[in-house]
């Protein structure tokens, strides 16, 4: 494996999704994989956060590929070892279970949010800084490649899915409260509504990724008509006296 120089997070990220990618390619195509020996890299100086994520987003494609094929209740953590080329006792530091693994990308996505919003110009509201953060993101082709064998997972096994989603929610909506809540004391706003807000947006995204069964196929654009749609409806329902 290659090593950034310098421990330059943007290069052994990039060198860890290439690798994964590479992993899926050969896979698909039936060709051999290098056996990995994760006890040995990890014992190995400097790059190991990167090795770690490289392992992860390994583990990641070969157990949704075989989601894909026959269904995620239907694959056993020895499967999923064996397609990625790892022992059982290396799927476990990664994931509890083959569930978890369906919620590896939304956990990415959304420490990509979180230092992407950071970024935003100061004086950006705080639904204005997330969402132009969520249309600015970059994705990888390995990124882009996961995201299509999660929404064949999605389409194929939709309750599944749904469950797995649901037990990293807490966390998420935490996650954008504190975003919406520095952003909000940023410019000296009260942040009382940020749980509020931060509930809301999530249960839009959630509402239009159904909407659409189709990762990829959701836009900003689609989210930002889904909120004027909601801030419609609430304006409409208002009952004045």
């Amino acid at each position: 494996m290659l090593e950034p120089e310098g421990g330059n997070c943007e290069v052994a990220a990039t060198t860890a999704r290439i690798e994964a990618l590479a992993f899926a390619k050969g896979r698909a195509m039936n060709l051999p994989t290098q056996q990995i020996n994760p006890e040995r890299d990890e014992e190995q100086s400097g790059g190991w956060a990167q090795r770690r994520a490289a392992m992860s987003i390994r583990i990641e494609v070969a157990a949704l590929e075989l989601f894909v094929e026959r269904g995620v209740e239907n694959i056993t953590v020895e499967e999923i070892a064996s397609a990625a080329g790892i022992s059982r006792r290396t799927f476990y530091r990664y994931f509890e279970t083959p569930l978890d693994v369906l919620t590896a990308m939304p956990r990415r996505s959304l420490q990509r949010v979180w230092q992407d919003t950071q970024a935003r110009p100061p004086h950006e509201h705080a639904i204005d800084a997330l969402l132009n953060a969520l249309r600015a993101a970059q994705l990888s082709e390995t990124d882009l490649y996961v995201q299509r064998l999660s929404s064949r997972v999605m389409r194929d096994s939709s309750e599944t899915w749904w469950r797995a989603q649901a037990r990293m929610q807490p966390s998420t909506v935490d996650l954008y409260r504190d975003i919406i809540a520095e952003r909000l004391r940023a410019s000296q706003q009260s942040t009382a509504a940020a749980g509020v807000l931060a509930a809301t947006i999530i249960s839009i995204l959630n509402q239009v990724l159904r909407e659409s069964q189709d990762i990829e196929a959701v836009t900003i654009d689609g989210v930002e008509k889904a909120f004027r749609t909601l801030s419609n409806a609430l304006r409409d329902s208002v009952v004045v006296d």
